[in-house]
């Protein structure tokens, strides 16, 4: 049984659209590299809905924002939910291939994930 504890309800506000939509690359970084771990999965919920083409967004600094996630992967501090965002961010949404997917996939346990990540691998060779 999942304890109330264990339950992680991440959202979004303003804030995180915000410095998505003015492209703050310092400031999304800093977020990314920090320690807290409920920051980082709102903001990884909101890059969700800006990088999903359906939703029509056209952020300038897309390929930035890929390149400060791959980057994201390099740090172990991270736990295993924000890895998996990290890679199904990247898996979904990045359109160009990504050293780091292949480096860190011993760090993702989800199989599905795993599975979607191999796939995408596989076409990028």
């Amino acid at each position: 049984m999942t304890k109330v504890s264990e339950i992680c309800t991440a959202r979004y506000g303003e804030k995180e659209m915000r410095l998505i939509e003015e492209g703050a690359l310092d400031e999304l970084a800093q977020l990314l590299a920090g320690k807290d771990m409920s920051v980082k999965e709102s903001l990884l919920l909101a890059l969700d809905r800006y990088l999903d083409p359906w939703f029509g967004y056209n952020l300038p600094q897309q390929n930035d924002i890929f390149r400060l996630l791959e980057k994201e992967l390099w740090n172990d501090a991270n736990n295993e939910d924000v890895m998996e965002d990290l890679v199904m961010l990247l898996v979904q949404y990045c359109p160009f291939p990504l050293d780091a997917l292949k480096a860190n996939r011993a760090k993702v346990t989800s199989p599905e994930v795993l599975k979607e990540m191999e796939s995408l691998l596989d076409t990028w060779k």
